[in-house]
């Protein structure tokens, strides 16, 4: 495994999303990575580089997302298990500091698509069988499916409180939102003051 700068930004189907400094989105399924003495095949997955150019000052270019890749890659995650399903899976990563969203089809695509959203700042995505669905720091619930460039708004929270929230799907197959309120404790010091878990309900959209 490269010995370079690499953020973990994200983990689904029993698999590792990780970013390395030069921009290459990395999978790995740390439960088969190892065989024995050897690594397993397809237990590390490399994809395209994301070339969309970085938003930042005109004097800060690549080498200074090189140091900071952290802010680079958001949030990532898979919708299936690639070596279970090598020729229908999809990663989807939420990018920039401004939080976009981009896509691509394993096998399908040789480039990162950047899907329009029309929203700030997304905090999650999460892909559940044909659709998928994506929040923003305004608590804004958009959904769509195939070929994720027609967004329908499902809610608008407007809570407005500082905080992060995080898309599950539980083992009852109920859409939940965690809402992750947030505290400055002076200088740069954030706690975790409460969390609220919101149920989707599915006939309201609400």
């Amino acid at each position: 495994m490269s010995k370079k700068k690499m953020r973990f930004c994200g983990s689904s189907k029993g698999w590792l999303v990780a970013v390395e400094e030069n921009f290459v989105v990395t999978l790995l399924n740390p439960f088969s990575m190892v065989k024995g003495r050897e690594k397993k095949e397809n237990s590390i997955i490399r994809l395209p580089i994301i070339r969309f150019p970085p938003l930042t000052p005109p004097e800060r270019g690549k080498e200074h997302w090189a140091k900071n890749c952290d802010y680079y890659l958001y949030r990532a995650t898979i919708s299936a298990d690639p070596i279970l399903n090598a020729n229908d899976y999809i990663v989807f990563v939420i990018y920039r500091l401004d939080r976009e969203l981009a896509y691509i089809r394993l096998n399908k695509d040789s480039t990162w698509t950047k899907v329009e959203t029309l929203l700030n700042e997304i905090d999650d995505v999460i892909h559940i069988e044909n659709e998928v669905y994506v929040i923003d720091d305004d608590g804004n619930l958009l959904s769509c499916d195939m070929p994720y460039d027609s967004f329908v708004n499902l809610e608008a929270d407007g809570k407005g409180a500082v905080a992060k929230k995080y898309l599950v799907y539980s083992n009852e197959k109920e859409l939940l939102m965690i809402q992750r309120s947030l505290v400055v404790q002076g200088g740069n010091n954030v706690a975790t003051r409460k969390f609220i878990i919101f149920d989707m309900n599915f006939d309201k959209c609400e």
